[in-house]
């Protein structure tokens, strides 16, 4: 039908339109038919619908009714998105107190150093009581032997001490091993503050939202991977990384072992990614989940781009990624 014929004809539609309703609905239905109504049967409103106005300009957009599924989707979507804004601004907290707690590099390395000199001196005094015992143990090994050179037999009491010795001497060892143990974990903490720390003195930036996403994602994919034993996660979390990386045209401007994030959309072409890790909370179910959210500018074309093929294509493909590279 010609365009200014249609124009006509839906002027007149709303003319005859009661004054109470005033609106004209345009939907397709599962046959492609397209029909124009003052009133929306009670059999079509499982169809998406455009509200128009007298000059049959499309002024509001009425999402169809959502199956069961697309609810059950929309539910674990913001379940999802919950956990990565608790992590999100778990992190934020961590930031705060970092950057109150340390003024320039060389407070956290001073930090670091104290933490680091002090588990040293608990070490030193250590070694000093195993090098007591060891000459202890010494004694009773001599005094033990003389024993057994006369052909007597060792007393218990004796065989006990040395025991006890041996005891004690291994006990120490241990306690060394863990508190050097202690100290490795202190210098990855401390080199993970300071990383941190250069990237919060050196960016500045504000107060980052997260950007809109598609009115309607009911029908988009969610980009889920599961993983069963710590081993495979910590495999999968490094791929994930890659694929951020090959994906997105922003750089990353949090990274911590449970959440990455790029920066956020400040074009209608560029997307933000928000990876996630998590333990998984349902019972039937054991292990961590890998979430990859995608989220678009809030804007008209950046609506488009969320549900855009292509959109869609990458996170499809980010499961069936770390599938491919697991191998």
């Amino acid at each position: 039908m010609d365009r200014p014929v249609l124009k006509i004809l839906l002027l007149v539609m709303l003319c005859q339109a009661t004054p109470s309703l005033a609106k004209l609905y345009r939907w397709v239905d599962s046959e492609g038919n397209v029909s124009y109504s003052d009133l929306v049967p009670p059999s079509e409103v499982g169809h998406e619908r455009a509200v128009i106005n007298k000059e049959g300009v499309v002024v509001e957009s009425v999402n169809a009714q959502k199956s069961a599924a697309q609810r059950q989707r929309d539910q674990r979507l913001a379940q999802l998105r919950a956990e990565q804004r608790r992590l999100v601004e778990e992190q934020k907290a961590k930031d705060r107190v970092l950057l109150k707690t340390f003024a320039t590099e060389d407070d956290v390395n001073a930090a670091r150093d104290n933490k680091i000199s002090a588990i040293d001196i608990i070490i030193q005094v250590t070694r000093g009581t195993i090098d007591h015992l060891e000459k202890q143990l010494l004694d009773l090994q001599k005094l033990a032997a003389q024993h057994e050179r006369t052909g007597k037999k060792i007393p218990e009491k004796l065989q006990t001490q040395i025991q006890n010795s041996l005891q004690q001497i291994d006990g120490n060892r241990n306690f060394i091993n863990t508190k050097r143990d202690e100290q490795h974990r202190i210098f990855q903490q401390f080199d993970a503050d300071l990383k941190r720390f250069r990237e919060l003195r050196s960016a500045q930036r504000p107060e980052q939202k997260l950007s809109a996403t598609s009115p309607d994602q009911s029908d988009q994919t969610l980009s889920l991977f599961e993983c069963a034993n710590p081993s495979m996660c910590d495999r999968a979390w490094n791929l994930a990384h890659q694929y951020i990386e090959l994906n997105s045209k922003h750089p990353v401007v949090l990274k911590t072992d449970q959440i990455v994030m790029t920066a956020p959309a400040d074009s209608d072409d560029i997307i933000t990614l928000t990876l996630s890790r998590a333990r998984l909370e349902d019972n039937a179910r054991k292990g961590e989940e890998l979430f990859l959210d995608v989220q678009c500018r809030q804007s008209p074309k950046g609506f488009q781009l969320c549900a855009s093929q292509s959109t869609d294509n990458m996170r499809r493909g980010f499961a069936q990624f770390i599938r491919d590279n697991l191998k």
